[in-house]
């Protein structure tokens, strides 16, 4: 497949290759030439249990280099950095806690003004209002694609 000029991101694919239980990520295409591929995942989480944690090791193992897990519910995160602290100590994993003081710093994002009154009731406003926060801390990591 090949990229067109000034296109970074039409070539950049992951593959996973498995071998028995696991998976072997392998870049096929890089943004451009020399650089390789360096994404990441933004998610708002609630209610999610144990299935966060297979989660987080699968996109992991897929090759993804960050992932920036926001829980909608401040008191999941506390339960999750005691549950798995090797999971919340692992620098790939950015968990933010949506508490009030999350929430009052989201004031200062581009989209408040259009989705603060939304926030209390729709899950989709945080969403995108964490995907924004996101996506500035991705620039700062490096990140190169965030999904």
């Amino acid at each position: 497949m090949a990229s067109e000029p000034g296109n970074f991101f039409a070539a950049n694919k992951l593959f996973g290759i498995i071998q028995g239980n696991t998976i072997e990520p392998k870049l096929l295409y890089e943004i451009k030439p020399g650089v390789p591929a360096r994404p990441g995942i933004v998610s708002t989480v609630r209610g999610m249990g144990d299935t966060l944690y297979s989660w987080i090791h699968y996109h992991l193992a897929s090759g993804f280099c960050r992932l920036y897990i926001y829980f909608d519910d401040p008191e999941e995160a506390v339960s999750f950095k005691s549950d798995a602290p090797d999971l919340a100590s692992d620098l790939r994993v950015v968990i933010v806690s949506c508490d009030s003081e999350y929430r009052d710093s989201c004031r200062l994002l581009g989209h408040w003004h259009r989705l603060g009154k939304f926030i209390e009731e729709e899950v989709q406003a945080r969403q995108e209002l964490n995907a924004q926060h996101a996506l500035g801390q991705a620039v700062a990591d490096g990140v190169t694609w965030l999904l």
